[in-house]
């Protein structure tokens, strides 16, 4: 659950470690959407999708020094929790878009 309360947002922004898993998950969400950010895209997702399933430690980033109280599988269990929120928040919507604007497959 990526989505934790504003003030632990704003801890782990100043630098505090992730205390809970909602926090591991709020950081590999918030690494997923930063990429995204850049060229909101299949090819961007698909980059995203092969690093979650390659090497899903790597998604933390600078972060990953905040994740110290948790093991590897924590940390790997929260990329996948946070890749599936992404995909229904941000990838989803552009695939009906594009469905849209380029017809449905029949």
């Amino acid at each position: 659950m990526p989505f934790i309360k504003q003030e632990i947002r704003k801890s782990l922004e100043q630098g505090e470690v992730c205390k809970q898993f909602g926090d591991l998950c709020y950081l590999a969400y918030k690494s997923m959407i930063g990429l995204w950010k850049t060229q909101p895209r299949w090819t961007t997702y698909h980059i995203i999708l092969k690093t979650v399933q390659n090497d899903p430690i790597s998604i933390y980033g600078e972060d990953l020094q905040k994740t110290v109280r948790f093991d590897s599988e924590d940390l790997v269990t929260a990329v996948l929790a946070a890749e599936k929120v992404f995909f229904m928040k941000y990838v989803w919507p552009y695939e009906l878009e594009k469905e849209a604007e380029n017809g449905e497959i029949l």
